[in-house]
């Protein structure tokens, strides 16, 4: 999934969003070899009247455009697969990045220490550890490395402010 904004511009004007949705579309295009890719404006409400002001412009600029615009989706279609390119600004777009770290972070914590209450469970913990690992990897900020900034002239990788060697060399 493209997520643009994640940060680098706190409040963005509708043409910004509209240009995040054609790098986005773009990148989804040639990078990650979509076709065709979906792209929906990130919302609190799929219907026209939610958003901000600036979504709502972009919304009406982007349903003029050839692109394969879906309109609002709200946050939980983010980590659902429902569409490829979402857009934002960087300031939602940053808190919904952490947030879906936070989550994802808490429930493997969480499962790890359920596994470890009982003796039953203590015993199947090394044969899920091993069958999730898969799962582990594929939701690990750390094997992303980081995301490019798109738009430049050059190419630019932003890294997780916590990144470690792990994440720098992924």
């Amino acid at each position: 999934v493209v997520l643009l904004d994640m940060g680098a511009n706190v409040s963005c004007k509708p043409k910004h969003l509209v240009q995040f949705a054609l790098m986005g579309s773009t990148y989804a295009s040639h990078v990650l070899k979509r076709e065709r890719p979906r792209v929906a404006l990130l919302s609190n409400g799929h219907e026209a009247s939610k958003g901000t002001d600036e979504l709502r412009r972009a919304h009406q600029q982007l349903t003029q455009l050839d692109l394969n615009y879906l309109g609002y989706l709200e946050p939980q279609a983010l980590p659902m697969g429902r569409c490829d390119v979402f857009v934002t600004d960087g300031f939602v777009g940053n808190i919904a990045l952490k947030l879906s770290e936070g989550v994802v972070e808490a429930l493997m914590q969480r499962m790890k220490r359920q596994l470890s209450q009982r003796w039953w469970s203590r015993l199947i913990g090394p044969l899920l550890k091993r069958a999730l690992a898969p799962l582990r990897e594929e939701v690990d900020w750390r094997s992303v490395g980081g995301a490019p900034v798109l738009g430049l002239s050059s190419t630019v990788m932003i890294c997780h402010g916590s990144s470690d060697a792990e994440a720098l060399c992924a």
